[in-house]
């Protein structure tokens, strides 16, 4: 194989594990269609290179298979457009005007934000309107997509574009779930899995209000959508339903460390006025 046909194939793996979370050297080899022998060679080399990491997964009578993850090296790998300077202003606001007053401009912020969300997402059946959020988030630098589910809609944000502020300031995600349920009024927005907690992903469960009324919520993500229950969630220490709130964060929300979430799912909801 080619040098350049190697470094392509090594990118569909990272992309792939970027999309799915994780896999193993089978469920690789079947996707990108190359032989098993030849995909545990790549995966060998990504391993070196600090570009993936894994877990040993036992089950059954076979023998017990490595679970790969990306590494926070390998999520490097793949375009943002997030940088120091945000967080650099952000603190500078919050030393110098305070969390009251920055917290006032950041909801100022995000509430436009989603109106210009509303307006360009325009009329539509839902599944229209959410693919055109799609569109509109891709184009701010995240890696989004979603599937419809029996519940109404999985929005999956597999990069992060304001990662580098979600981590130092967690309060913003409190105002991306509120931009979503602006942009959706007739609709709940439900962040079921969060990328500050750990999670190799954001994702929103996004339904329609009399639909919501009808079904109760999933116990866990796999009752959502199987192929996102985790095995073994490699931030998380594994299971069910934990994205987090600011409930969930010591301190203001501004540069606040995060704590392990205190209810079962920890479970974070966004409300519109629609």
């Amino acid at each position: 194989m080619a040098p350049t046909e190697q470094a392509s194939t090594k990118q569909d793996i990272l992309a792939h594990l970027l999309r799915r979370g994780q896999a193993t050297a089978q469920e690789l080899a079947a996707q990108l269609h190359i032989t098993p022998q030849a995909i545990r060679r790549h995966l060998k080399d990504l391993e070196q290179e600090g570009l993936i990491q894994y877990v040993t997964q036992s089950g059954g009578m076979g023998r017990p298979q490595h679970l790969y993850t990306l590494s926070r090296k390998g999520r490097a790998q793949f375009p943002h457009r997030y940088g120091e300077f945000a967080v650099d202003l952000l603190t500078t606001l919050h030393q110098t005007l305070g969390q009251e007053a920055v917290g006032r401009i950041l909801a100022q912020q995000w509430q436009a934000k989603a109106e210009a969300y509303r307006q360009a997402m325009g009329e539509g059946d839902l599944e229209t309107r959410i693919q055109r959020l799609v569109q509109l988030r891709r184009s701010e630098g995240y890696m989004a997509e979603f599937q419809v589910i029996p519940q109404g809609f999985l929005v999956t944000e597999h990069i992060c574009a304001i990662a580098q502020v979600a981590e130092n300031f967690p309060r913003v995600c409190k105002h991306e779930l509120e931009l979503f349920a602006t942009a959706l009024p007739d609709c709940t927005v439900e962040r079921v899995q969060w990328l500050v907690n750990g999670q190799h992903q954001c994702a929103y469960l996004i339904r329609p209000k009399k639909l919501a009324a009808l079904i109760p919520q999933p116990r866990q993500l796999g009752d959502i959508a199987p192929e996102f229950q985790l095995q073994q969630d490699m931030g998380n220490g594994g299971g069910g339903l934990s994205t987090g709130s600011d409930d969930d964060v010591e301190g203001d929300g501004f540069g606040g460390k995060q704590r392990p979430n205190s209810g079962p799912f920890g479970r974070q909801q966004g409300h519109s006025g629609g």
